[in-house]
């Protein structure tokens, strides 16, 4: 069996994280597991004052650097070692000094909010023996997070529709 890609996407507080480490811990047993987040993957933005990062909108495609990010997949798909981003979230960019060091293995567990809304990403996924999907939580628990954590709505949630909201009972 070659390298197994397993992708979680889905929204904000939709419980991406909650079942990746899930997945990342009952696999474990079956083999080495590399869990890889996108958040890591944005782009570098020194070009930028911290002012102007800090209204950059991150849930957008353009955030990512997805060039680098299937690079790395590929490489992990090949048996080679990869020197993975960090992601500084203080100072809303990547991490100047510090890297993780990812070494190849039998399942790797890509999480975020675009997994799979990029088609080079799915690329990645579909040609490595793979799984893929989104959890369903509710609209509202989504709505909150973004509220608790102070950033806009209209700017920063792109899954939620006007029929959502209404058949969710929101407003």
């Amino acid at each position: 069996m070659g390298t197994v890609i397993i992708g979680i996407a889905g929204g904000t507080a939709s419980g991406k994280t909650t079942i990746a480490k899930k997945v990342y811990e009952t696999t474990s047993k079956q083999g080495t597991v590399s869990l890889i987040k996108i958040d890591d993957y944005y782009k570098i933005l020194d070009h930028l004052t911290f002012e102007e990062r800090t209204k950059v909108n991150y849930d957008h495609p353009d955030a990512y650097d997805i060039e680098l990010l299937t690079k790395h997949l590929c490489e992990l798909k090949e048996g080679k070692t990869i020197k993975k981003p960090v992601y500084d979230f203080v100072v809303h960019n990547r991490s100047k000094e510090i890297t993780e060091t990812i070494e190849p293995s039998n399942i790797i567990i890509v999480e975020g909010i675009l997994v799979l809304e990029d088609k080079k990403i799915i690329c990645r996924l579909t040609q490595a023996e793979s799984l893929s999907f989104t959890p369903n939580s509710r609209v509202r628990v989504q709505l909150r997070a973004r509220l608790k954590d102070g950033t806009t709505i209209a700017s920063r949630i792109r899954d939620v529709t006007v029929g959502n909201v209404l058949k969710e009972g929101i407003i």
